[in-house]
């Protein structure tokens, strides 16, 4: 076989190897992967809240009262519930910690750059009363497309800002140490990021655009709403969500715009059809989803279990299928 057709058989897995492992995916990754401590314990906030079985759920009652899901749902609005900014933070520290491996005599304090990435993301999106108070509803899991868009651009801007020497202020000071030197370097940078970020809320704001994660979540289910509910476009969604996943983005997150939009509605349709003595008119809901494509979640956990133990090559693959199974019947 010559050298020029094995060339181009290798160039497509080429691309995708090169895709995969491209920098800002393997940022991305490592960010969501330092999010798991908050995730797990969201969970188990939820996991206290909604464990189904009905003598769990008359006991706590008993013992606690009425108002014994208070904790839980404490536990999810310090997790869960704000699991964008917190990424947001997470990707700025790994761009920080790229970006200092390849300058070794320039380096940039990573919780300062996802200090600003945290910020720039609150500058740009709409509160949820006059008082500025945290729009609870962006923050969370609908809102990770838009966290993640920005805390890649607000870390790019710090740095190119940070890169113009003149833009350092210099602090010597034998008493307050290299630390001081590092945040001073940092001001003018993380104001200009910030400012900019401010100035495009107020462009978008004069143009009349208000809330850019509305924005977002239409331009995102429009297409799909054009397609309609059906076997179609649950192939199409169902692809495009894997595909994300493959790059190592969560999928369902980043398609929560469709979710809602289309199936999460057919769903309620469906209950209000059901209720009124009519026939359900929609197949493919969210419920189909979560029971027939995702199995739950935990069902495609053990699908990938059972591939690592059939394939597994070496004894690396094989500790992690072990640990994985572990973990997953453990909870």
């Amino acid at each position: 076989m010559s050298t020029g057709l094995v060339a181009r058989k290798n160039k497509p897995s080429s691309f995708w190897i090169g895709l995969v492992n491209s920098e800002y995916l393997s940022i991305i990754r490592n960010a969501l992967t330092l999010t798991l401590p908050v995730v797990i314990a969201g969970a188990v906030g939820v996991l206290l809240n909604n464990f189904p079985i009905e003598a769990y759920q008359n006991m706590m009652r008993g013992v606690f009262g009425e108002g014994w899901r208070a904790f839980g749902g404490y536990i999810w609005d310090g997790t869960l519930a704000i699991l964008s900014p917190v990424t947001v933070f997470t990707i700025g520290y790994n761009i920080a910690e790229s970006h200092n491996q390849k300058h070794l005599l320039d380096n940039v304090h990573p919780a300062i750059l996802g200090t600003v990435a945290f910020c720039s993301l609150l500058t740009i999106i709409e509160p949820s009363s006059k008082d500025f108070a945290i729009p609870y509803n962006w923050v969370g899991i609908h809102g990770l497309f838009l966290a993640i868009a920005s805390s890649i651009i607000s870390s790019e801007l710090f740095l190119r800002f940070f890169s113009v020497r003149r833009l350092r202020i210099r602090f010597f000071s034998k008493e307050a140490g290299s630390a001081m030197s590092t945040i001073f370097s940092a001001l003018v940078p993380a104001v200009l990021t910030i400012g900019l970020f401010a100035l495009f809320k107020v462009g978008m704001a004069a143009i009349g655009v208000s809330d850019i994660h509305s924005l977002i979540y239409d331009a995102i289910a429009a297409p799909f709403k054009n397609l309609g509910n059906n076997l179609g476009t649950a192939l199409i969604y169902n692809f495009i969500r894997h595909f994300l996943w493959f790059l190592g983005i969560h999928g369902s997150n980043a398609m929560e715009p469709v979710m809602t939009e289309i199936y999460a509605s057919a769903m309620r349709l469906n209950e209000l059809a059901v209720a009124t003595g009519e026939r359900a008119p929609f197949i493919i809901t969210k419920t189909f989803f979560d029971t027939y494509i995702s199995i739950g979640g935990a069902g495609n956990t053990l699908s990938l279990l059972i591939a690592l133990f059939l394939t597994r090559m070496n004894s690396g693959l094989k500790r992690i299928a072990q640990i994985l199974s572990s973990r997953r019947y453990s909870i």
